[in-house]
């Protein structure tokens, strides 16, 4: 005979309350690149280039890589002209 599943063998209170402990665990330690479903979306920031910066400086300032800004903003090489408008990655590197 097989058997009970965990519903059967402790009512839905504990399927209940083993569910809401994976979703508090999650909530608090969520799986490195990843977020729980209902937290806020990281949002996108631009970036409007001023006269004198360079993509090394404004990666710098924003801590991010500068090939990464490269990529993002799909420029074919590190020149940047005044008034470009960069993407900046929602979730940069920490310092």
């Amino acid at each position: 005979m097989p058997a009970p599943n965990l519903a059967q063998r402790h009512g839905h209170r504990g399927t209940a309350a083993i569910a809401r402990g994976v979703r508090t665990y999650f909530a608090a330690h969520p799986p490195p690149g990843t977020a729980p479903a209902g937290s806020p979306r990281p949002t996108e920031t631009f970036y409007t280039v001023v006269r004198g910066d360079t993509l090394s400086e404004i990666a710098e300032r924003f801590n991010v890589p500068q090939t990464q800004l490269r990529t993002l903003n799909n420029l074919d090489s590190p020149l940047i002209k005044i008034g470009q408008r960069l993407r900046i990655p929602p979730n940069p590197k920490p310092p």
